[in-house]
């Protein structure tokens, strides 16, 4: 994967960019097995006026050319190929827009800014010979919601028209503290009945699910961010992810609880319910301990499936990471295992990982 960016207003007085990926993907006896290449060409402009009101607007084109062995879909249609290739081209427009408001008190400023925006594209039909292998983790959140494109991955695209609405709000003080808010929804213009986002992702009906975000920073002892995905007709819950962050002294704590609903239509065809706890224990400036345990809680899954503990060091030209992972799984999903991973990063020049190596199975 490479992704080229130009600089601001070299391209039509606006921004150019280039992507480029190559996928090939090969399983052992008759698993399916798919090559892909795609090509994305963008271009992007903002403008801001005198009074604070902020646009952007980008077009994208793409195209992609796919080759599949032993596709999966042809064992369930008779006499079709289980070889295929296909091709597919897809350009869209992007518009967006919002006006942040501030006031000003003596210690703090409020902010509140009401966001917009309008996407349209090309129509794509469902095609078979396509498979689907990084875009089944559909998911809809406050960071993705403006996106031009939903999907995770590249198998799958977003076509449709729709309008994106939100409103975000913040608090920020002189000492560095703040708490920021954010609820919105979107809305598809086409009222077709072909919708190929799965049940549970929020994007499966014409109005989307809502969805929120909280965040607070109390200086560079508290970090917590809370995320939320409500149905949209009873608001019942979807999707819930907590982050926090505590430092005390030498020690930091983290902790993630995480929920989300099926995916019907996917291999996510069950709720998922985990928390992972972690901590790190500062030796000195450069060296650190750390520790991680990750805990399913849903009935199907529940007990403890990772514990992680490693050795962390942070110079000022060299890092250096030594971790071991203990993965605890159910036999449906995998052999439990202990690897051993080393990470060594030379500061301007990159970093140098182990793939890992197992020293214990079951």
């Amino acid at each position: 994967y490479s992704r080229f960016i130009g600089n601001p207003n070299s391209l039509l007085g606006g921004r150019g960019s280039l992507e480029l990926s190559a996928l090939g993907l090969h399983r052992e006896g008759e698993d399916q097995d798919v090559a892909r290449g795609t090509v994305k060409l963008g271009w992007e402009k903002r403008f801001e006026s005198d009074w604070g009101f902020v646009q952007t607007l980008n077009f994208t084109g793409r195209g992609d050319a796919f080759r599949v062995n032993d596709n999966l879909t042809a064992n369930d249609v008779l006499n079709e190929n289980d070889k295929s290739t296909a091709l597919r081209g897809f350009a869209n427009a992007h518009y967006q827009a919002s006006l942040p408001l501030a006031r000003d008190f003596d210690t703090t400023q409020w902010v509140i800014e009401p966001v917009g925006a309008l996407t349209v594209g090309t129509n794509l039909n469902d095609d078979d010979d396509i498979p689907n292998e990084d875009s089944q983790d559909v998911f809809l959140d406050a960071t993705n919601i403006f996106n031009d494109n939903r999907y995770p991955g590249f198998d799958r695209i977003e076509d449709d028209s729709r309008v994106t609405y939100g409103l975000r709000s913040g608090l920020f003080a002189d000492n560095g503290y703040h708490g920021e808010l954010f609820f919105g929804q979107s809305y598809k213009i086409n009222n077709d009945d072909e919708n190929n986002f799965p049940e549970g992702s929020g994007l499966s009906e014409r109005e989307s699910d809502f969805v929120g975000n909280l965040s607070v920073r109390a200086g560079e002892n508290l970090n917590l961010n809370y995320a939320l995905q409500l149905d949209n007709d009873d608001l019942s819950s979807r999707r819930h992810e907590v982050d926090a962050i505590g430092r005390l002294g030498r020690v930091t704590l983290g902790t993630r609880y995480f929920y989300a609903d099926a995916l019907g239509g996917t291999d996510l065809d069950t709720s998922r319910e985990q928390i992972r706890n972690s901590l790190r224990f500062q030796l000195n400036d450069e060296w650190s301990l750390i520790g991680a345990t990750q805990y399913d809680l849903a009935e199907e899954t529940q007990g403890l499936r990772r514990l992680s503990y490693g050795l962390d060091y942070q110079g000022q030209c060299v890092t250096f990471l030594i971790n071991g992972e203990r993965k605890l799984t159910r036999d449906s999903s995998g052999d439990s295992g202990t690897q051993i991973m080393m990470r060594l990063g030379l500061k301007n020049l990159g970093e140098f990982e182990t793939t890992g190596f197992t020293i214990g199975e079951e």
